[in-house]
């Protein structure tokens, strides 16, 4: 079985980033945002005017509070037991350096902490997967199969990229990929399901 290099962003791929978000913000202004309402990357694009929905991110703390996206953990347990390698890359301001880091340790044993990189420049990686939510961070790329989480704020683009709808829908595509999928393949049937 083919052992596969793999990339995860954090936010918005493993962990539940923008709900915690949403939690703080709705509170603190007593509104009633949803995730369907984050239609662009920008938060501060969607945010009210006179309003700040980023300070969270500078917040000590703030990563520590976060929890997996559905099927995150068995997906990634999984493709470890496989014997995949298995990598973190995720942006993150300096408050949030080590909160980052322990909760990978926390919730991905799988993943070694020598494997988990805190990095804006995503295109200077290489592997043969890279999954993120978002787009500019999957253009250029040196990975073979770029692939994007599916979330409202990468909707309105991203037609050129293979895209896995939740956790379990990337699972399949990894096995398209073990395979000998091409990722021209992958597209082509990514396209027709949305379609359908």
């Amino acid at each position: 079985m083919k052992k596969l290099r793999i990339f995860f962003d954090i936010d918005g791929v493993l962990a539940d980033t923008q709900t915690e978000v949403l939690n703080r913000y709705n509170e603190e202004y007593g509104l009633d945002y949803s995730l369907e309402d984050i239609t662009c990357w920008d938060l501060t694009k969607v945010q009210k005017p006179g309003t700040d929905m980023t300070k969270y991110f500078n917040e000590p703390g703030f990563f520590a509070s976060l929890k997996p996206l559905k099927g995150a953990r068995s997906v990634v347990n999984g493709l470890s037991m496989m014997g995949d390698e298995l990598f973190v890359a995720s942006a993150s301001p300096i408050e949030g350096l080590v909160d980052k880091v322990l909760w990978v340790k926390e919730n991905f044993p799988q993943i070694p902490l020598d494997n988990v990189s805190l990095i804006t420049r995503k295109d200077i990686l290489c592997g043969d997967i890279i999954l993120d939510d978002g787009l500019h961070n999957l253009s250029p790329t040196n990975f073979e199969y770029p692939i994007v989480f599916d979330q409202p704020w990468n909707r309105s683009g991203g037609q050129d990229f293979v895209r896995a709808y939740d956790w379990y829908h990337f699972f399949l595509l990894v096995a398209k990929i073990r395979k000998g999928y091409t990722y021209s393949q992958l597209l082509e049937e990514n396209e027709q399901a949305a379609v359908c």
